[in-house]
């Protein structure tokens, strides 16, 4: 048996001996020379569109940018973005190459608008520190995703996703023109400083709420029964326009793009087409529908999930200025500001509305003064009333600063309209000055 054994291992290691030594190969070239030409076949491709390419980069931690990139056979690349109006306008200059890595790759090597959503320092992007927007500029390439007309590409750190799309030569000639920038001039939006804007477009008043940090637009209307209807949907800029990632479709009516846009300075208008109809957003002082079910749904959440609250990071939004009234700037002894707070049910009969502090030395969170705010009071006409019931906090309240200043515009007489604007933030808005406003998140 041992015999045999033996007998058997000897067998297989001469068939193993033989398989190893053939010369027969599954390739006709090496590895090597494999993965070289497919760095020419892709280099030819890149530079191959005369043209350029329309890009669109998916960042990992959210949202759309767009790109005209085109690349040239010396490795150099220019490329225009929509991060901004500038860089959307004044086009830059820098290096690429393809490498072999684990896959084919192309790295944009020297610094790029590409970089820009890289970047770790959060006041170039608004992005996290040390990671920015969780983007790339070393993509791989993957066989069945490439075409002469359209390439496929995933970021090697941060797995962002990068789309190629050949260009024509009218669309080279817009973004060289600065179309892409003028377009950009959307972001004048902001300058309106009334929360609430509004545009009627073939017939249908539409309120709009632009969120450049988070990359969405939303449109807002009343359908057929009176009932208010929400679409948000990220967006770009192209040559062309706002481009919707996702069209809004309402009723017979489809909106993939606002396009022609344009800045009127006297009167404070954004001018822009949709399907060639021309339409304007102009500044409202309410909004289309008040919401009478938002604001107490706001309040309830709180209560129905114990030892939780809404907190503000920025304070009141004041005239087109975060933190206008400066609840960041207050200080403690060995504590820093935190957040604005406000907690319903916090007492029997009372809210909190305080600044919350945080103690470096003791690693604590404390409210040292605040107010104590009534319940609140709901008009039939969707509006939220709070008034003070007394002072709360370890500490003397303050009879001047900005958290004095905070708790006077709570007690407006008008009182808030609240608008949700996701599953756990709400913005609510001054009704008797809709340039004033805060944004809540749940905590």
């Amino acid at each position: 048996m041992v015999k045999r054994f033996l007998y058997i291992c000897i067998a297989l290691s001469g068939l193993l001996y033989g398989c190893a030594n053939s010369d027969d190969s599954v390739f006709e070239e090496t590895a090597d020379q494999r993965i070289n030409q497919a760095l020419a076949t892709y280099q030819t491709m890149l530079t191959g569109s005369q043209d350029g390419w329309d890009a669109l980069v998916y960042p990992a931690s959210g949202g759309v940018y767009s790109f005209y990139i085109r690349f040239s056979e010396d490795n150099r690349v220019v490329m225009y973005s929509d991060f901004d109006d500038q860089v959307a306008s004044a086009p830059k200059e820098s290096s690429y190459r393809l490498k072999a890595m684990q896959t084919p790759a192309l790295i944009f090597d020297t610094y790029s608008y590409l970089h820009i959503l890289s970047d770790p320092d959060p006041d170039v992007n608004n992005g996290t520190t040390g990671e920015g927007l969780r983007s790339d500029f070393e993509f791989s390439f993957y066989g069945d995703s490439v075409s002469t007309d359209r390439i496929a590409l995933v970021g090697r750190r941060n797995k962002s996703r990068m789309v190629l799309t050949r260009a024509s030569s009218s669309q080279k000639a817009a973004y060289e023109s600065g179309a892409m920038g003028k377009n950009v001039g959307f972001h004048k939006i902001a300058t309106l400083h009334s929360y609430f804007k509004r545009a009627s477009i073939s017939g249908v008043q539409y309120e709009i709420v632009y969120n450049p940090a988070k990359r969405t637009i939303s449109f807002t209307w009343l359908n057929s029964s009176g009932n208010l209807v929400t679409y948000t949907t990220p967006y770009y800029y192209t040559a062309k326009g706002l481009q919707l990632v996702n069209p809004l479709m309402n009723g017979s009516q489809t909106i993939n793009q606002l396009s022609d846009i344009s800045w009127t300075e006297s009167t404070k208008t954004i001018n822009f087409s949709v399907n060639g109809a021309k339409s304007a957003i102009v500044e409202a002082s309410a909004p289309l529908k008040p919401d009478n079910t938002a604001g107490r749904t706001w309040w309830q959440m709180a209560v129905n999930n114990d030892e939780t609250y809404w907190v503000s990071w920025m304070g009141f939004h004041i005239n087109g200025v975060d933190d206008a009234l400066k609840v960041r700037d207050l200080t403690a002894p060995q504590s820093e500001f935190g957040y604005l707070l406000y907690w319903p049910g916090i007492g029997s009969n009372y809210d909190a509305f305080a600044p919350v502090f945080f103690n470096t030395q003791e690693g604590s969170v404390n409210i040292l003064y605040g107010n104590a705010v009534s319940r609140p009071v709901y008009t039939n006409d969707g509006r939220v009333v709070f008034s003070h019931l007394g002072t709360i906090g370890t500490e003397e309240y303050p009879t001047s600063g900005p958290a004095v200043e905070s708790a006077r515009i709570l007690y407006n007489s008008r009182g808030f309209y609240f608008i949700r604007t996701s599953a756990e933030t709400y913005d609510m808005v001054s009704a008797a000055d809709p340039r004033i406003w805060i944004s809540w998140e749940f905590l």
